[in-house]
């Protein structure tokens, strides 16, 4: 009889639990869960009170349910799913976060690996729906690690598993990935309807009460006060975390960025400066202290400094995955400062072309287009305009031109818009009420065709600031059409005219 080795055995996979805390999540966990249920060996939810549909939604993506009361107390929540939890791997997520296949595809390939304990993936918390608006801060953190007994959560807020993980074993293996979890929480509706600014701040004082020298939780308070709008005090506690920290701390380098924004909110400039450099002495690679250092030199009338830090940070690119960042640092957000910094110079051409580099880098942010349209509205080119917009449309064919168009509208580039290149690239179903609109100007009436840009009004929230928009753009126009040849008011006039808000309609922000 041939003999069958332990070898004939394949070895069993490493399964992955899903763990989560919820409360009247109804509107957000089905997608939550459809993202990750199938690749996932289980899914242990706590709900800590719901009384809307959470609970069936859970049950019916196959999640055992646990209910367990809330005692103002994140870590204990968690454990609770973790008592519970029986694969090699925990994975964690909250309801407002997505994770797509090819991230968990690629969990599994980590899953397999046997030194380390924990996974760090990149949380990118999103600031709008709309890819035209939103903002997206990167931010890694450890959000898969081994099931094991001594493995606990802790903290009141802002839980940690690491303390837990290193404590136990403080040799302890863990490895930065560049798995994305798409974080939808901090969108305007969400922080508003949860009320999270009050809810956060109120739970982290209360844990300073406990443990009042903790630079965590100092630094996670001095956030919250930082979103309400509280910069002394975030700035105060920020000074007092940074103080027990070193470049050793994995968060410091976000502790010392966010110390450059409080000094520039409160226009302490040579404060923020100084931050910079011994911020870049620390950590070179962490493009986001040139753009602060820059935008500091810019603010305070040296846009000829601030373009050689631009060009430095272009070098460096985006910072290493272990940065806390905002995705366009080192590309698109960077070429965008060097145009504000060129316009500060007054050369246009140099101001054009890196918010053309901008765009390159992300056709969809229609910010350093809005940018590009008004310096040609100034240099009163339109034709020059409509040969810059016909080349963008046709080398990104699927922008929203009725955005685009709106913009051109918002601005007053009429005659732009009357160009034969640029009406032939008018969406037909806006044509005939566009072109009517560019008639009554080009041919004078130009009252009739102010008035008529309340048809792209979408909101009512947005009337009030378009109206307001609108005057300021008419008389700041025909201002320069009377002094531009009297030195300096042309100038002036023209500086003012550039600095005007912008109009928001339809899909602009």
């Amino acid at each position: 009889m041939k003999q069958v080795t332990n070898n004939a055995f394949p070895k069993p996979q490493p399964s992955i639990s899903l763990c989560m805390i919820v409360k009247n999540e109804a509107n957000l966990l089905p997608a939550c869960l459809e993202s990750v249920a199938r690749s996932v060996d289980e899914i242990i939810l706590v709900d800590t009170g719901s009384t809307d549909e959470t609970i069936p939604i859970a049950e019916r993506f196959g999640a055992a349910v646990i209910r367990h009361p809330w005692n103002n107390h994140f870590a204990e929540a968690r454990n609770a799913a973790l008592e519970r939890a029986s694969g090699s791997w925990i994975l964690f997520l909250d309801a407002d976060e997505r994770l797509y296949e090819y991230e968990l595809e690629q969990l599994r390939s980590y899953a397999q690996l046997t030194q380390p304990e924990g996974f760090f993936l990149q949380v990118w918390n999103h600031s709008s729906n709309n890819p035209a608006e939103d903002t997206i801060v990167r931010n890694p953190i450890i959000r898969m690690f081994r099931n094991r007994p001594e493995h606990r959560f802790t903290g009141r807020i802002h839980e940690q598993i690491t303390t837990s993980i290193t404590t136990h074993n403080p040799e302890a293996i863990f490895h930065m990935t560049n798995v994305i979890i798409h974080h939808y929480g901090y969108l305007k509706e969400q922080v508003v309807s949860k009320d999270k600014v009050h809810r956060n701040t109120s739970l982290l004082t209360d844990a300073l009460a406990e443990d009042p020298h903790n630079p965590f939780i100092q630094f996670n308070l001095a956030v919250e006060h930082m979103r309400s709008g509280n910069i002394s005090a975030a700035l105060d506690l920020l000074l007092q975390a940074s103080e027990q920290l070193n470049a050793r701390t994995s968060y410091y380098h976000l502790v010392l960025k966010y110390i450059i924004l409080c000094h520039i909110q409160l226009q302490k400039w040579s404060e923020a400066i100084t931050v910079c450099n011994e911020g870049i002495s620390q950590y070179p690679e962490y493009t986001d202290l040139r753009e602060q250092k820059a935008a500091c030199l810019r603010l305070t009338g040296r846009p000829e400094q601030a373009v050689t830090v631009l060009l430095e940070a272009l070098r460096f690119g985006p910072p290493p995955a272990h940065f806390h960042s905002e995705t366009g640092t080192g590309t698109y957000l960077t070429c965008y400062a060097l145009g504000q910094s060129y316009e500060a110079l007054s050369d246009d051409l140099q101001a054009i072309q890196w918010y053309t580099q901008a765009l390159e880098h992300h056709p969809n942010w229609l910010l350093p287009l809005q940018r590009v349209v008004r310096l040609f509205k100034c240099a009163k080119e339109p034709e020059g305009l409509a040969r810059y917009i016909v080349q963008f449309l046709a080398r990104y064919s699927d922008l929203n031109i009725q955005s685009i168009q709106e913009l051109l509208v918002a601005e007053g580039c009429f005659e732009a818009l009357h160009r034969p290149s640029l009406r032939e690239m008018l969406p037909s179903s806006l044509q005939t009420s566009v072109l009517s609109m560019i008639e009554e100007y080009c041919t004078g009436n130009r009252t009739t065709a102010f008035q008529q840009l309340n048809i792209f009004r979408r909101t009512e929230d947005s009337a009030d600031s378009s109206a307001v928009a609108i005057v300021l753009q008419q008389w700041a126009d025909s201002r320069l059409a009377e002094l531009e040849a009297t030195p300096p008011y042309g100038r002036l006039l023209r500086s003012t005219r550039l600095a005007l808000p912008f109009l928001v309609l339809g899909g602009l922000s």
